[in-house]
Order: structure tokens, then sequence, then C-alpha cells
């Protein structure tokens, strides 16, 4: 397995736990950006 399909796996892995906790979250578009997801916990915006 390529490490880009592994990082692709883990990061769907922290989207499923996150909506299961109820937790809001959202994708950048591009791959540019420092960070790969915004979660958004208790009306805090932590950038992953």
């Amino acid at each position: 397995m390529l490490t880009k399909q592994r990082g692709d796996i883990a990061e769907q892995a922290v989207i499923l736990e996150a909506l299961k906790r109820g937790w809001g979250v959202c994708r950048p578009i591009g791959d540019y950006l420092p960070y790969d997801l915004v979660l958004d916990i208790e009306q805090c915006l932590y950038k992953i």
C-alpha cells in the first residue's frame, strides 16, 4: 500500500470517528494547505 493510500485511509477513519461523536467536519479543497480537516467541537474550530 502506498503512503498516500495509508494517509487517505487514516483521514477517513478520523472523519468517521468525528461524525460518530457528533462533531462537525470540514474538508478543505486542495492539498496545498497545512491541514487536512477542520473539526467543529463545541463551537471551537480545530485544524487537523
